[in-house]
């Protein structure tokens, strides 16, 4: 599968900015990614480039970073909804947008938020917790703990290395102070 991450360096040039974002990757081949490509299928996501200088793009680069950090909180939501949270999202109803949030759908989900929290509830007091039946539970769960714990994985879908952080403060005050040195790097991830 393809995931589309924006990685935040402090460069003094573009090749140094792509350098910067290549290493940074390279301490996660294979818990994140099994190969990646600068652009890849996402090549020109950035402008004309896949990597990008914050001056002169200073609006370009928040919205870019903003609408990744709406996409990854997104991701939080249905987390949170599969195990057994609000559902927060209107599209958990209809995916596919063929029939909107029918009393079916409703009914659907509701159903699975209770099956979700009721698996829960069972693993934390499971004789085998390691139950096969625990597995999506498990999966769930890992993947809302990186989310929560700031820390880079698949799901993050924008880092900034400078600060080692996904939040986008850090860069947002970079970007104010020394906009030149300030890059967005593109990548197309394969996990």
């Amino acid at each position: 599968m393809h995931y589309h991450h924006l990685i935040a360096v402090e460069a003094d040039s573009r090749d140094e900015a792509e350098e910067r974002a290549r290493d940074f990757l390279s301490r996660f081949e294979g818990p994140v990614w099994d190969w990646y490509e600068v652009g890849g299928r996402w090549s020109g996501a950035l402008e004309d480039d896949d990597v990008l200088c914050a001056k002169g793009h200073e609006d370009r680069i928040v919205a870019m970073v903003r609408a990744a950090i709406d996409s990854r909180r997104a991701e939080m939501r249905e987390l949170r909804r599969l195990l057994g949270g609000p559902d927060g999202l209107e599209e958990l109803y209809d995916p596919f947008g063929l029939g909107g949030r029918t009393e079916e759908a409703v009914a659907r989900v509701e159903t699975y938020q209770r099956e979700s929290a009721a698996l829960f509830n069972e693993m934390l007091t499971a004789a085998n917790p390691e139950d096969p039946k625990f597995s999506m539970l498990g999966y769930v769960m890992r993947t809302l703990g990186g989310l929560l714990s700031d820390s880079y994985g698949i799901e993050s879908m924008f880092y900034d290395t400078a600060a080692y952080t996904g939040q986008i403060e850090p860069l947002l005050q970079r970007i104010l102070d020394a906009p030149e040195r300030q890059w967005l790097v593109s990548v197309d991830l394969h996990h």
